[in-house]
Formats: structure tokens, C-alpha cells, sequence
């Protein structure tokens, strides 16, 4: 979630378009997200300006998805490293705007 995502949720609230109680749910997630597996930062694009990047290596495929699908919802760019082509294939088929660079296994 970036600021403008953020001031929008909180013009929604004072509104009356966006419940109280929706809008707490949402922030909850920040600035995290504990799938289990793995801690995702969803606030690292508000603080940074760039959002948190995925090491891909080390980690199993479905982890990796997983991690993936959760990061691609938020509204910006998603850089995963260390990726094999195996990985990227089953990132493209939960995220069919992936694009793999092979040079850089990104």
C-alpha cells in the first residue's frame, strides 16, 4: 500500500463510502504480512519508494508464488532475484504479466 492508496482508504472512511471496520482489516496488514513461510514488508514501497525485492533462491517453488501473487497485488513493481526458469514458469502461470529476464535470473 503507497500513500496514495492510503489517502484514499482514509477518504473513503470520512466519506462513509468505506466501512470502519473494512478499513481496519486493511490496515492490519501493515506494515505486514506473515504468510507462515515468510514476513512480507507491504510497507517498504512507502518508506523506500521501491517495495521489498524477493530472493528467490533458497526457497521452494510454491513459497516463491506464493510470496509473488501476495506482492503483486500492491501497486508497485516487483523484482525477484535469483530465479531459475523453472520458478519463473510457475510465477507466469499465478501472474501472467511476469517476465523473466534470463541474464540476470530476474
Amino acid at each position: 500500500m503507497d500513500e496514495q492508496a492510503i489517502r484514499a482508504l482514509l477518504e473513503g472512511v470520512r466519506s462513509g463510502q468505506v466501512p470502519l471496520e473494512s478499513a481496519v482489516a486493511t490496515l492490519r496488514e501493515l506494515p505486514f504480512v506473515d504468510m507462515g513461510f515468510a514476513q512480507l514488508d507491504t510497507h517498504r514501497a512507502l518508506r523506500r519508494r521501491f517495495p521489498e525485492v524477493v530472493l528467490c533462491a533458497g526457497k521452494r517453488t510454491g513459497h516463491v508464488v506464493a510470496i509473488v501473487e501476495r506482492l503483486a497485488q500492491g501497486p508497485g513493481p516487483l523484482l525477484a532475484t535469483r530465479a531459475t526458469p523453472e520458478v519463473y514458469a510457475a510465477v507466469r502461470e499465478a501472474v501472467p504479466t511476469a517476465r523473466y529476464e534470463e541474464l540476470a535470473r530476474c
